[in-house]
């Protein structure tokens, strides 16, 4: 295992533990996070905290499980389960979605590059469809 694995491992640990300045610890100043779920991007350490800051608002408790890893000098490539309660605002492009009350799983996968031992970038791919099927935003599907 190699110091960049040990950096993202340690994020999900802080995001297990709920640990907001643990989370932030393990970011560059001037990292870059990118999501399918947020396709703007949030840039910078600042603007990393305020989104783990709500997304720990919306999703308090909210659980990683680790699948797979694969580790190639500063990159990092994660599979994960992940599992959460709706219980606070979501931010979506369409608006806020008030709290559903429901639970959700589904999968993931994260891509990482850690400079210096912080997270220099964070690329996260969800399946956003599952997620509004899960919140009784969208129709199931066939």
């Amino acid at each position: 295992m190699g110091r960049a694995r040990d950096v993202v491992e340690a994020a999900y640990r802080a995001w297990n533990a709920g640990d907001l300045d643990a989370i932030v610890s393990d970011y560059d100043e001037k990292a870059k996070y990118w999501s399918t779920a947020r396709m703007a991007g949030v840039h910078g350490k600042a603007e990393i905290r305020e989104y783990c800051e709500s997304q720990l608002t919306t999703f308090p408790g909210i659980q990683f499980v680790i699948t797979n890893v694969i580790e190639s000098g500063d990159s990092v490539a994660v599979e994960y389960r992940v599992k959460a309660t709706h219980t606070g605002p979501l931010e979506a492009t369409s608006g806020t979605i008030p709290a559903t009350g429901k639970t959700i799983e589904f999968a993931g996968a994260e891509f990482f590059e850690v400079h210096n031992g912080k997270i220099l970038t964070e690329r996260n791919y969800v399946d956003s469809l599952e997620l509004m099927r899960q919140l009784g935003l969208m129709p199931a599907g066939r």
